[in-house]
């Protein structure tokens, strides 16, 4: 079936087939007598499932669709990024409080005679010296960081040339089942169906970037057991 392997409940237990006379459906592997801290989730109706995922996962690839994936997530990331960025502006401030700490210490004691002022003052702006080197690693980290955030053109078009790809793979004629899961392991996808059903999330992996197709409410619609 479709998503085998693909779809879990929001326990963490992966979902399988459950074949009744009136019909197969996906049950959490938690949902069994006996078990610990069993899960009682209701049962979702595989074939409409399947058909949900797939409809998302085929237009989730389109280049709208994509484009407003990409940008909603760099807004996200960029707001979760907005402390590192404070942190940056403030290493910035302390290494060049150290710096001019060093020249002070060089400048006033570099040519004293006293061999032992001259000696403390080294002392001083060795362990200074020490204390930037610490934060300009952790600004080093910081800039790469902050760096790799952003998608260059070259990625970017990349992207958006793969998800083309495969679209169009899997829009030509009608693909077998295995194809379609050989499909959507390539995508690495992950269905989470969400607490009592009420919502299902839905993520894939295309080259450097892993999306949310959608958050979708409507499985209340869908048939249950």
């Amino acid at each position: 079936y479709l998503l085998a392997g693909f779809i879990r409940c929001h326990c963490g237990r992966a979902r399988c087939k459950v074949s009744f006379r009136y019909g197969d459906y996906y049950k959490c592997n938690g949902n069994k007598s006996g078990l610990q801290a069993a899960c009682h989730e209701r049962h979702l109706k595989l074939g409409e499932i399947d058909s949900l995922v797939w409809e998302a996962v085929t237009r989730g690839l389109s280049r709208e669709v994509l484009m407003e994936g990409i940008a909603a997530q760099s807004k996200s990331k960029a707001a979760e990024l907005t402390p590192k960025r404070e942190r940056l502006d403030s290493l910035n401030d302390i290494i060049a409080r150290l710096d001019r700490k060093i020249k002070r210490y060089l400048d006033k004691f570099g040519d004293e005679e006293n061999e032992k002022l001259a000696d403390e003052a080294e002392e001083l702006a060795r362990s200074t010296a020490g204390q930037r080197e610490k934060f300009v690693e952790e600004r080093r980290r910081l800039e790469l960081e902050l760096k790799n955030h952003a998608f260059t053109e070259e990625q970017l078009s990349a992207i958006l040339a793969r998800a083309e790809r495969l679209r169009r793979k899997v829009m030509t004629g009608k693909p077998t089942m295995a194809q379609k899961r050989e499909f959507l392991r390539t995508l690495d996808l992950q269905v989470t169906i969400g607490l009592r059903g009420q919502e299902m999330k839905v993520s894939y992996i295309l080259g450097d970037i892993t999306l949310p197709i959608e958050s979708a409410s409507c499985l209340s619609r869908l048939g249950m057991l």
